[in-house]
């Protein structure tokens, strides 16, 4: 397995909070903005409205991906989310 993807919906059902991970050997292909659009595409299809996400401020890559996905990110953070 190359990382993951996922969501967790608000109680409104209309935002979701997504997470991602990429294991190191498979970091710099796309993967997980391939992945995140993907997952975007779905839950759009499912009246979600709203994306966010959260990153530690180190980690550009985890922030890039949100902007390149047009995901609002919710919060930076010093320390691990998970």
């Amino acid at each position: 397995m190359a990382g993951s993807v996922g969501y967790t919906l608000t109680n409104s059902g209309d935002t979701a909070e997504c997470g991602r991970f990429v294991r190191k050997q498979f970091l710099g292909r796309n993967l997980a903005t391939i992945a995140v659009a993907k997952m975007k595409s779905e839950l759009l299809e499912k009246n979600v409205r709203y994306l966010t996400a959260s990153a530690k401020r180190q980690n550009i890559r985890s922030i890039r991906v949100a902007e390149k996905c047009g995901i609002t990110l919710a919060r930076e953070t010093e320390e691990r989310l998970f």
